[in-house]
């Protein structure tokens, strides 16, 4: 599956349009290297096409997002690294993350 990223720390990232292929072991220590990193993101994109990213708000908030260009905004919430940590690992089991309850649509 491919992965993007950036760290708010170092500065270092992989821009969506440049996603590198990734297996979960190695997406995941990129997702605890920024764990806790206001700023900072990690995003996959999943078989379906669907793209599914989670951005630290602060060292305990993550804000889990599906883009919706068609619609112009996306299907976000708030959650926990450790739901998301799980939503991450059943995106790699081929779930489709539009799936997920309780997403609320935010335009852009």
């Amino acid at each position: 599956m491919n992965y993007f990223f950036y760290d708010s720390e170092s500065g270092e990232g992989i821009d969506l349009s440049e996603s590198a292929e990734g297996e979960l072991e190695e997406v995941l220590v990129r997702w605890h290297s920024i764990e806790g990193q206001p700023g900072s993101l990690l995003g996959v994109v999943c078989t379906n096409g669907t793209v599914v990213q989670f951005m630290w708000d602060d060292a305990c908030t993550v804000t889990l997002d599906l883009p919706l260009r068609e619609r112009h905004g996306s299907l976000q919430k708030e959650s926990s690294f450790e739901v998301c940590e799980e939503t991450l690992r059943l995106a790699f089991r081929g779930m489709d993350p539009q799936e997920l309850l309780n997403l609320s649509f935010v335009p852009w």
